[in-house]
């Protein structure tokens, strides 16, 4: 009785795959997908300081993003990355750093809303030496839409 199920079960399967192909399905877009890279470069001297309510400092540099639309904001991604020697690492990047007996941890992170686009630098000195104002840093804005 089992190897008849089993015979009968593999001729329907085999007898529903014959025929055309139908068409593609839909997703409601028309299967377009659009994309748009954006490379935003931040010289040291665009950085800003200011301090979080514990009196933590950390860098920040705001852009106009009129890219990123409300349908963008709503239904696409957003990935950004920081471009570092020869590398692209997405954001949020952390690394723990030691130098002259000193150890920190620097953070690099972003947020974004409808139109604009603001990265962050945080660094974390465990000791009480001023950090150093960041560097030119070069990021790379991916969107799909």
């Amino acid at each position: 009785m089992k190897k008849a199920f089993l015979l009968f079960l593999v001729a329907v399967l085999a007898a529903s795959c014959d025929g055309p192909m139908g068409p593609p399905g839909r997703d409601g877009r028309d299967g377009q997908v659009n994309k748009k890279i954006i490379d935003i470069d931040v010289p040291s001297r665009q950085w800003r300081v200011d301090y979080d309510e514990n009196g933590n400092r950390f860098y920040y540099a705001q852009f106009n993003m009129p890219e990123i639309t409300k349908n963008v904001y709503d239904n696409g991604i957003v990935s950004v990355y920081h471009e570092l020697n020869g590398n692209q690492i997405v954001l949020p990047y952390t690394r723990h750093n030691g130098e002259y007996g000193y150890n920190w941890t620097r953070t690099i992170d972003v947020d974004f809303t409808i139109g604009s686009m603001t990265f962050y630098v945080t660094d974390s000195d465990f000791a009480d030496v001023p950090a150093a104002w960041p560097e030119t840093m070069f990021f790379r804005v991916v969107l799909i839409w």
